[in-house]
């Protein structure tokens, strides 16, 4: 009895001093360089708080959870740091609702490994884990939909299937693929003991949770048009990346695997042990690997397989892994332990890696970060040299740059993967770029592909536009001057001669 008491006592002890590790994980990151769909999402919550309408005057692929999460964000600073503040908050809530699912599911044991495996497998740098991507954003909330369905199996009042329902339509507002967490929480729901009306009341108990946060996108939706909005969270990417057939994305699924297999291999390889595991048990543990089939099936309703895509497999990856490391035949705890640190070892060494290389090195390692620090230089630039009511073009796309800059373009599109490619788009832009009302500046990325294949746009900007600056020893960068235009009094720039 005094073991078990013993035991009981130092689990929070545990669970905290793991919270402790999953924030200072990921605080360090709160300083590097934040990537283009970090940056564009906050420049395009900023603009929505400052009057624009959303989907309307600046386009965003993703539903209003996630532009309300950066508004959020935004309104405490309109700084980097603030955006990656988030994503701690993200880690640190995700391992405590993963720990939790784990207890409820399995034993506390269970629960304290898949915390302490989400908590460092989560910042997975190769699968871009620090950042503050729409994937950790909806794993939160899926991950609360499931805890609470699994919490209604207990309790049996139906509140919980209610805030089940809540939670999953939260994440499906986050990014259109977090339907995991509410489609397992109706999974929960439907098979329980009763009969079908009884059934049938406990899915629509979670239907009518889902219906709040839907119904709000849905009338906001409406606000602004319908189409507008269908064509944004829906319409384009569906015409864009759905269309591809079987094999081109299960090439594009196999080609992520050098990428984020490094970080990901040891805790799938110990996920198995924990899928076979829950595969035999008649218990309730058939809502781990459910859940990691329903993450599956929400990664391949994207298209582009990018890296961060993959950070919604991690939770579920997670609780399955520790499943296994805590459920062999001799209940052995060193074993458990063994297995835990082994589904954590590939990251814990890169992290380690990165906390001892040198600055240069560490810079050009992570993600994004050399990158940014050049957008930094030529936003700089820009703000040097323009007001706000300045407009700015980078071509093809750098949605930070507008965030950094703080300087609108011309046209609502951010990003290259958007309506910015059509004929009419490019039109458009060709007739905003030489017209009298141009863009002050246009910032060229020479490395990126040709939007306008017509080569009408690159000879519309060569008659337009001047070169003027580019950052000292990048050659891929140019930020080119409207002809007529003047750069303001600026201080001293380091940069190389103008090629122009």
């Amino acid at each position: 009895m005094t073991t078990r008491r013993g035991a009981g006592s130092r689990a929070p002890v545990a669970l905290a001093a793991i919270v402790l590790v999953a924030a200072g994980l990921r605080i360090p990151f709160m300083w590097t360089g934040l990537g283009a769909d970090e940056g564009g999402y906050a420049f395009v919550a900023h603009q929505w708080a400052n009057g624009a309408h959303l989907y309307r005057d600046v386009f965003v692929d993703r539903p209003q959870g996630l532009m309300v999460l950066y508004r959020a964000l935004t309104d405490v600073a309109y700084q980097a740091w603030a955006i990656r503040a988030g994503a701690v908050l993200a880690g640190v809530a995700l391992t405590l609702l993963v720990g939790a699912l784990g207890w409820m599911l399995r034993s506390r044991a269970t629960g304290i490994a898949a915390a302490a495996i989400v908590a460092v497998v989560g910042v997975a740098p190769n699968a871009e884990g620090f950042t503050m991507e729409g994937e950790l954003a909806a794993a939160v909330p899926a991950t609360a939909a499931i805890v609470c369905a699994v919490r209604w199996r207990s309790v049996q009042s139906r509140w919980w299937l209610v805030a089940a329902g809540f939670f999953g339509a939260t994440g499906v507002l986050m990014k259109q693929s977090g339907f995991d967490g509410l489609l397992v929480a109706g999974a929960i729901a439907l098979p329980a003991a009763g009969l079908w009306r009884e059934r049938a009341a406990r899915v629509a108990a979670v239907a009518g949770g889902a219906l709040l946060p839907l119904g709000a996108a849905v009338a906001q939706g409406l606000s602004v048009g319908w189409g507008r909005y269908w064509l944004a969270v829906y319409g384009w990417r569906a015409h864009e990346d759905l269309g591809r057939g079987a094999g081109g994305r299960l090439d594009a699924f196999v080609d992520q695997f050098p990428v984020v297999g490094p970080d990901l291999w040891a805790v799938t390889a110990v996920a198995a042990l924990g899928f076979l595991v829950a595969l035999r048990s008649r218990r309730v543990l058939w809502i781990a690997p459910a859940w990691l089939l329903a993450a599956l099936v929400a990664l391949n309703a994207g298209g582009l397989y990018l890296p961060h895509y993959f950070i919604q497999l991690i939770p579920p990856l997670a609780l399955l892994a520790a499943i296994g490391a805590t459920a062999l035949p001799l209940r052995s705890p060193a074993a458990a332990v063994a297995l835990t640190c082994l589904a954590i070892a590939p990251v814990a060494v890169t992290l380690v890696q990165y906390a001892t290389m040198p600055s240069r090195q560490r810079e050009r390692t992570i993600v994004w970060d050399r990158r940014y620090q050049i957008d930094r230089e030529v936003a700089r630039f820009v703000r040097a040299h323009s007001t706000p009511r300045d407009q700015l073009m980078a071509l093809p796309s750098r949605a930070d740059l507008y965030f950094l800059a703080h300087r609108p373009p011309p046209i609502p599109y951010l990003w290259e993967h958007t309506p910015l490619v059509r004929a009419s788009t490019i039109r458009t832009l060709r007739r905003r770029l030489a017209g009298p009302e141009r863009p002050k500046f246009v910032v060229v990325v020479e490395d990126a592909r040709d939007i306008d294949t017509s080569g009408r746009l690159r000879r519309i900007v060569a008659r337009y536009y001047r070169d003027v600056w580019s950052p000292r020893g990048v050659r891929d960068i140019r930020v080119l001057l409207a002809r007529g235009a003047n750069l303001a009094p600026a201080p001293a720039i380091a940069a190389r001669p103008s090629t122009g």
